[in-house]
């Protein structure tokens, strides 16, 4: 079938990477097994992402309850992508980045299962727009099949010879049984809120099923190693008299690539607060929580917390030989990205909410890497962030952990 597909459909190429990944450390003990087929002509590419786990960690890891024997599998990507000039069209699932973190954004973190979604993106000069519409895992209500929907839209801007990068944009989730997708919610321009003024969101008894979020993110970089950024989230913010918290969400980083005496060091550092209800709309919603498949969209610990995290990557041998280490001060509240919404007369709650857990999240490992084997070896006590992110995790465990991964690329013509 490949060679029909190469030969006859798309002429042009083909990449096949295989990715064998075993993982031993003081909690876990579990393979992971990846391919990745991209075939591409012209403008047009196609990327497909099968992704089987061993069946105890697959919910941890995919989000997934589709098991055959000791394995779970799911599809992360099946993307078919357009881009031209200043136009990029995709459709299909892939995971979905917004924000400046390197992998733990809080809009959109990349880190959560990937979702079924068509996405939009139009640059003119220095100023860039992006929509998105895509359908999250479905969820039961008794017997009634409650569909989660997902649409956003950020609107980014660069300055001062690239160098300052400002973005703002909302998104929503709104859902209900049989619930089609909105119209409204498409619209170029119209903020998310006037669907609430306009009687064009959805109650269901006493339950609204739109939840939006505003957001602003940007960056800067000082000369040329050193990038500043924040990212800022609007769930809900309070401008009358109401006994009931704010749900905010903040970050504030840095990172850059640096060569001290030989060596390439990449590092970044970064401080989150996010407010503790936060991202948590079930109860007031059918499913209307900032979650796919049990795990957040966004930061990927959820919310109610504070947390200082940084990291560093030095490489000792370009590509070769590593020296990885990871800090993150966490102090997590009680409430979890599966609660239901009880934001109720709450101004005097401590923050983050009773009982608090800290956690003190480190890793140091070496790095062996050539073309086909990857090795990391050392020290960690940091579970996967899943468990964290639902309260599932009372003592950290640390120990000796070891990741092997062993990977073949073909490439086609």
């Amino acid at each position: 079938m490949i060679f029909i597909l190469s030969n006859f459909v798309f002429s042009q190429e083909m990449r096949i990477k295989f990715q064998l990944s075993n993982h031993s450390n003081p909690y876990y003990k579990y393979s992971h097994y990846d391919a990745n087929l991209k075939i591409t002509h012209e403008n047009w590419s196609l990327l497909i992402n099968p992704e089987i786990v061993d069946k105890y960690v697959g919910k941890q890891i995919l989000g997934t309850n589709f098991s055959r024997e000791k394995f779970m599998g799911r599809f992360k990507e099946s993307i078919l992508t357009y881009e031209k000039d200043n136009l990029i069209f995709q459709f299909g699932r892939s995971p979905i980045k917004w924000g400046k973190s390197y992998n733990q954004s809080i809009i959109q973190s990349g880190q959560a299962p990937s979702y079924d979604h068509g996405y939009f993106k139009l640059d003119l000069s220095n100023f860039s727009a992006e929509f998105l519409v895509g359908q999250l895992g479905s969820e039961r209500f008794k017997s009634d099949r409650i569909l989660r929907l997902i649409s956003g839209r950020r609107f980014s801007g660069s300055f001062f010879n690239n160098k300052l990068n400002i973005s703002f944009g909302e998104q929503v989730i709104y859902t209900g049984e049989n619930r089609n997708y909105e119209i409204f919610y498409l619209n170029p321009a119209i903020p998310y809120v006037f669907a609430a003024y306009e009687d064009n969101d959805l109650d269901v008894g006493n339950m609204n099923n739109d939840n939006s979020m505003i957001f602003f993110e940007g960056s800067y970089l000082m000369g040329r190693k050193y990038f500043i950024y924040f990212e800022f989230i609007i769930d809900d913010i309070q401008i009358y008299n109401d006994p009931v918290q704010d749900m905010l969400g903040t970050k504030i980083g840095a990172k850059s690539e640096t060569n001290i005496f030989g060596f390439f060091i990449d590092w970044e550092a970064e401080y989150t607060e996010i407010d503790t209800w936060t991202y948590i709309h079930s109860g007031r919603g059918q499913f209307t929580s900032w979650e796919n498949l049990s795990h957040p969209i966004g930061y990927p610990y959820g919310g109610d917390l504070k947390s200082i995290r940084v990291s560093s990557q030095a490489w000792l041998k370009r590509d070769r030989l590593s020296i990885e280490t990871k800090y993150n001060w966490l102090d997590k509240g009680s409430v979890n990205i599966g609660n239901e919404w009880g934001n109720v007369d709450n101004l005097q709650d401590p923050f983050p909410s009773d009982p608090a857990k800290t956690f003190n999240l480190f890793q140091s490992a070496l790095g062996i890497h050539s073309k086909n084997l990857s090795i990391l070896l050392g020290y960690t006590n940091i579970p996967l962030p899943y468990e964290i992110a639902n309260n599932l995790i009372e003592n950290l465990k640390g120990g000796f952990f070891i990741d092997l991964k062993l990977k073949k690329v073909i490439n086609f013509r």
